[in-house]
């Protein structure tokens, strides 16, 4: 299956282990789509700095398709990370380079809709991005991540933003906490073709298809680490496994392990940029 993942791709600042690795949701399900087997291209804008050259030569080394992925004049999006103790991110900082010059062309979204799947975030910025792929069709799956952690996150309403755009996608993840079942179910029951996910880090994940709910308890981590990632790990296995099966209860089966296996190491992926100065 041919994945496109559009959205972003920059680099993971972690302030108190003093380190710097390749992130961005994008990338994030890219890498580990990729190492689920599937056919994987990327849609992005990185800068012309130092950290742009280091992803530039990163992502064509992993062997991604970066025909769509844009050089643009300025600096490449950057996230500041902090990890506490018990291996809980938090995050303190965000600047989003040149991703907010960043635009789908006509020959990206057509390019874009020749996949089998497309996979695209909401994040900080990119609100045109995602409306330009929310509109695109074609693919046979469409999916789309949903997180408390945006900027415009308001999913006390009623009219929040996965209210307004579920319709548009087939698969809709929310990364969230246990007060959003119940938003979600009343989404689910008004959408039952769509499939709506809600991951809830230890409390597991919970599926609505058809009518039907499925719940997914988290693996049992001898060590949390860090939790950068994991939810876009679990996403990337789910789309790889749904993609071939059609099955949720053995998607949410396969999103929880290679969640599982992100959470024990720092960083979203093992990678690291190397020769890429601080700035």
């Amino acid at each position: 299956m041919r994945l496109a993942c559009v959205g972003d791709v920059g680099t993971d600042n972690y302030t108190n282990p003093g380190l710097r690795k390749p992130g961005g949701i994008a990338f994030n399900v890219a890498f580990n789509a990729l190492a689920c087997g599937l056919d994987v291209s990327i849609a992005s804008a990185i800068g012309t700095d130092s950290e742009g050259d280091a992803l530039s030569t990163l992502l064509a080394d992993l062997g991604l398709d970066t025909s769509a992925v844009r050089r643009l004049g300025g600096r490449t999006a950057r996230q500041d990370i902090d990890v506490e103790r018990d291996g809980e991110r938090r995050f303190v900082g965000y600047d989003k380079g040149v991703l907010t010059d960043w635009h789908l062309g006509d020959e990206d979204l057509s390019s874009i809709a020749a996949h089998d799947a497309v996979f695209v975030p909401l994040t900080d910025g990119m609100e045109g991005v995602f409306a330009a792929v929310a509109q695109i069709t074609g693919p046979a799956i469409k999916a789309a991540d949903f997180s408390i952690d945006y900027e415009f996150a308001d999913f006390e309403r009623a009219d929040n933003v996965l209210a307004r755009n579920c319709a548009a996608f087939d698969v809709n993840f929310l990364g969230g906490c246990h007060e959003l079942v119940s938003m979600v179910e009343r989404l689910a029951e008004r959408h039952p073709a769509r499939i709506f996910v809600l991951t809830l880090g230890a409390e597991g994940a919970i599926a609505f298809h058809q009518g039907k709910r499925y719940a997914e308890p988290a693996p049992s981590i001898r060590r949390v680490v860090d939790t950068t990632g994991c939810g876009d790990a679990f996403q990337a296995a789910f789309l790889a496994t749904f993609a071939a099966t059609g099955d949720v209860p053995a998607s949410l089966g396969a999103g929880a392990a290679r969640a599982a296996v992100a959470i024990t190491h720092l960083g979203s992926t093992t990678l690291t940029l190397r020769d890429c100065p601080k700035s």
